[in-house]
């Protein structure tokens, strides 16, 4: 019987020792993980203007969308930027315009994603609070030339966007 006995105190000492053996190694992979999230590389770095002009009249596109928590409407995205960084992928820094494009993932970003983020309304027919009536239009301008693909647009870098609302005797090609 004191066999027995040394028997099950050693396969309890070496089962402790094989749960706490899993228990660490989960532990470290988790922060392998956290690690290699934070230590992921920007894949994509770039930079869109955007322009809108309602009536005739410029309208600021507000510093830090994608930042500040009131200008950070949806965080669908948010997988393909580093939690170090704070920030959604598509962001804008000042109110110049100007909308930074960062992720660890090679992929395609939409002029849509960015109103999204901003929770404000973009397509063919409304800007913002501005929809299509039978005087005014929604027109969109991509380096200066028409382009009839509105929140569909993916992002180029260094590209000018200019989105018009207005009557074609407001609108100009920018």
């Amino acid at each position: 019987m004191g066999s027995f006995w040394v028997y099950l105190t050693f396969g309890v000492i070496v089962s402790l020792m094989a749960l706490g053996g899993v228990a660490i190694n989960n532990a470290l992979e988790a922060v392998k993980f956290k690690q290699q999230d934070e230590d992921k590389p920007l894949l994509i770095h770039m930079h869109v203007t955007l322009k809108i002009i309602i009536n005739d009249e410029s309208i600021t596109v507000p510093k830090e969308v994608g930042i500040d928590p009131a200008l950070y409407k949806t965080h669908e995205l948010d997988e393909y930027v580093p939690k170090k960084l704070g920030v959604y992928p598509l962001h804008t820094h000042d109110s110049s315009g100007v909308i930074h494009i960062e992720s660890t993932v090679i992929r395609t970003f939409t002029l849509d994603q960015f109103f999204d983020v901003w929770g404000e309304t973009f397509n063919e027919k409304c800007v913002m609070n501005k929809c299509n009536d039978q005087l005014n239009k929604v027109r969109m301008y991509v380096d200066g030339n028409a382009s009839f693909e509105f929140e569909d647009h993916i992002f180029n870098d260094r590209e000018v966007i200019t989105i018009e609302y207005g009557s074609p005797k407001d609108q100009q090609q920018v």
